[in-house]
């Protein structure tokens, strides 16, 4: 057995010393965890490939498919395929199937079995294809060809995982290493078997066989069936009728389980979904897959940007199968790991989430109630991770930052919340005090009452005079606690001259003087309009700015800001087939900006979850869901899984329907009606009710556990206003609150 060492962001190894490499005979302790469960196999998991699948097995050996085909007399290559997404894509979220075509070549991938996958080509025109079989990992692996099949085996590989922590932009590794088995060991073996499609020609190269066929009219359709594990899988390959049944079956399955929509906000949920499951691989160095911010970011060593991957955990519980190894991982995270570990409890009340991230903030977060300065050589703490941001154009005098103190207070109440939730009452009690203080010092300190918006401040007194969309960042979080504070910050956010537009929110307001501007550098070189943070828009802030007016409950400007925001998803969308990192009023591409990323698909669930999504600041801490919006035009949207049970929402004419698991629990005749805080519990059912003229409610209760003859109907008429609404054992109580 060997041990190669795979540490990362030490002294003496990379990205320190790039040609650091150290073999030893000896290493740490190999345990169960050291290999997976059960075998991973799915499609663009390996990294850098969108364009095939991957099988990891449950000895540790990984192997890879890749497809590729002639275009214009070269052969594609992966960056082809993460640069180029294609004319259509559907993924689903549990990467059991996809669909992808890509010019002239259309590809369907089937999980076939726990250790088995299904790629079926076809194509639109005359096409040579090559579809390529490898180990990923090489070490003692080998290949041998036979008949129309590739037969590989490999040596039992070990992960030992080590200890990971994070600086801002990247991974700290340490004790990290790979573990081979010496080859005749347990063996592990993979085969790939060419089911349909014969005629083709294999070629071997570098541990690598390709095999290449042109598909035309005549001879349109190659079935490869690829598996991992023990010998058995060379003697039950299944039969073509086998294989037909099973790719029919997913493609049912993906029909029936996929969320789809219609209107302004939920037309593009399927293609929403879809990119952002385009972005999971494989880290054959965690053994788990992941959702990455970017494919062209992945090298060798798997270190991340962790607010990237902060993102990727968030994403990752919107499309119903939450990364949580990722979300605790990155749960501390400045930017979004409060925030995205907040979500994913929410919306699976899975308390481990919220346990293994408390241990990580109580590590590495400061808790107490004192103010963040900014350090005035780094500058890090105005206009984090935003190179060449106005917002860093300061004195050299100490400052607050607004941003950094807004993060702290975020992180200090969901850190308040879970210690509840977790029944951690000393810490409960601490948390409190803590939290009490530092709002008060917040508010005192960051509020600028003459102009109606939170800024930096320096500690003299004076406000910073740039500022941008971080002014807003407060709305998320319980320091806003007067109706004249609200408006005076909604006044701002909705001025045609400072931010509120088709492109919103700017991370510099627009009544700045480098606000679209052209810049001649130092250097020579120019800063285009809207680059380097003069008016780009980044997709976490218009997010934790959405979930404010959420959390405020000012339901007409948060329904057009989602409209605004799903639009600007759907412009991009439309002209790139991707989305970026940053978005900029002009349509193009900002030259920092991922150009296929995932976190710009938050701009997408913005406006997806104005139809229906989970209460995340209920003050008990109750499981809730609100749904309805006051956003013009008619709006479908079904197979949304929350708290284990499917919803599917409609908004017809002057209906509003909900059903839960198929039956039709809730209903409105009338005006327009937005339902908050819809919850169940043991004294019944209660929620909160605005409706923008008279209506006619009927709902069902129980509606989300059922018990058998207790259920009761409910039906009364509102007025234009909002109401609360408590209904028990068939009593109901109605109190207008306006």
């Amino acid at each position: 057995m060997k041990y190669i060492n795979r540490e990362y962001g030490l002294a003496g190894r990379p990205p320190y010393f790039k040609e650091f490499h150290e073999e030893s005979m000896v290493g740490p302790e190999i345990t169960e965890d050291c290999f997976l469960k059960r075998p991973i196999v799915g499609f663009g998991l390996e990294g850098r490939v969108p364009n095939g699948a991957l099988l990891a097995g449950t000895l540790g050996s990984i192997w890879g498919v890749e497809f590729n085909y002639m275009r214009k007399g070269k052969w594609t290559t992966d960056s082809d395929f993460i640069d180029e997404v294609g004319k259509f894509l559907a993924t689903s979220t549990n990467n059991r199937f996809r669909y992808l075509c890509h010019g002239g070549l259309a590809v369907t991938m089937v999980k076939y079995s726990k250790n088995a996958v299904v790629l079926s080509f076809s194509a639109l025109e005359k096409i040579k294809l090559k579809v390529s079989f490898y180990p990923i990992t090489t070490n003692g692996a080998s290949m041998k060809i036979s008949s129309t099949r590739v037969m590989g085996q490999a040596p039992k590989r070990a992960v030992l995982v080590g200890e990971n922590s994070h600086t801002d932009t990247s991974l700290i590794a340490k004790d990290r290493y790979e573990a081979i088995y010496d080859n005749g060991e347990d063996l592990e073996f993979f085969l790939g078997s060419i089911v349909a499609g014969e005629g083709g020609q294999f070629f071997v190269k570098n541990n690598r066989v390709d095999y290449n066929i042109i598909l035309d009219a005549t001879k349109s359709r190659l079935q490869v069936y690829c598996a991992i594990g023990d010998a058995s899988i060379f003697d039950n390959t299944p039969s073509q009728e086998e294989l037909a049944r099973g790719v029919n079956n997913a493609e049912l399955t993906y029909s029936a389980d996929k969320v789809v929509g219609s209107g302004t906000l939920a037309s593009r949920v399927s293609e929403i979904f879809s990119h952002c499951a385009e972005h999971e691989i494989f880290n054959p160095l965690t053994l788990d897959c992941v959702y990455v911010e970017s494919r062209n970011k992945v090298d060798e060593h798997f270190a991340f940007d962790p607010t990237d991957m902060a993102i990727g955990g968030l994403i990752s519980s919107y499309t119903n199968h939450a990364k949580k190894a990722q979300i605790t991982e990155y749960s501390d995270d400045i930017v979004m790991g409060a925030i995205a570990t907040w979500v994913a409890f929410c919306r699976t009340r899975d308390k481990k989430i919220l346990k293994g991230a408390y241990l990580r903030w109580q590590t590495k977060w400061t808790i107490d109630d004192s103010l963040v300065s900014v350090d005035l050589i780094t500058k890090r703490e105005i206009g984090y991770k935003m190179e060449g941001s106005p917002l860093k154009d300061i004195k050299a005098e100490p400052i607050y930052s607004l941003e950094f103190n807004t993060y702290k207070l975020i992180m200090l109440e969901i850190m308040l919340k879970s210690a509840k939730i977790l029944g951690l009452n000393s810490d409960v009690m601490s948390l409190n005090a803590i939290m009490i203080s530092f709002v008060k010092k917040f508010n005192d300190t960051l509020f600028n009452k003459k102009l109606g918006r939170y800024g930096d401040r320096y500690l003299n007194g004076n406000f910073a005079v740039n500022y941008g969309a971080t002014a807003f960042l407060p709305l998320v979080t319980n320091a806003i606690r007067d109706n004249d504070k609200l408006d005076m910050l909604l006044i701002n956010l909705t001025d045609e001259n400072k931010f509120w537009g088709d492109v919103m929110v700017p991370t510099i307001s627009k009544d700045n003087s480098s606000y679209g501007k052209w810049l001649r550098k130092a250097d020579g070189s120019f800063r285009a309009p809207f680059e380097e943070f003069t008016g780009s828009v980044l997709p976490q802030f218009n997010y934790l700015i959405y979930m404010g007016l959420v959390r405020q409950g000012v339901l007409d400007v948060e329904a057009k800001f989602a409209e605004i925001s799903i639009k600007l998803w759907e412009k991009y969308y439309k002209g790139n087939g991707s989305v970026p990192s940053i978005f900029l009023p002009n349509g193009k591409i900002d030259g920092q900006a991922q150009e296929n990323s995932l976190s710009g698909n938050l701009m997408g669930i913005i406006g997806i979850s104005e139809l229906i999504d989970v209460e995340y600041f209920r003050d008990d801490l109750r499981p809730a869901i609100r749904f309805g919006t006051l956003a013009e035009g008619e709006h479908r949207i079904s197979n949304v899984k929350l708290f284990g049970k499917k919803m599917d929402l409609a908004i017809v004419d002057n209906t509003m329907t909900l059903h839960i698991d198929d039956e039709k629990v809730f209903e409105s005749v009338g005006g327009r009606v937005v339902v908050r805080n819809y919850n169940e519990n043991e004294n019944g059912v209660e929620f909160m009710v605005f409706a923008s003229d008279s209506a006619t409610l009927t709902f069902v209760s129980p509606a989300f556990v059922k018990r058998d003859g207790l259920s009761s109907t409910y039906r009364f008429n509102v007025e234009a206003g909002k109401y609360k609404v408590r209904a028990v054992g068939g009593h109901l109580k109605l109190e207008k609150l306006i």
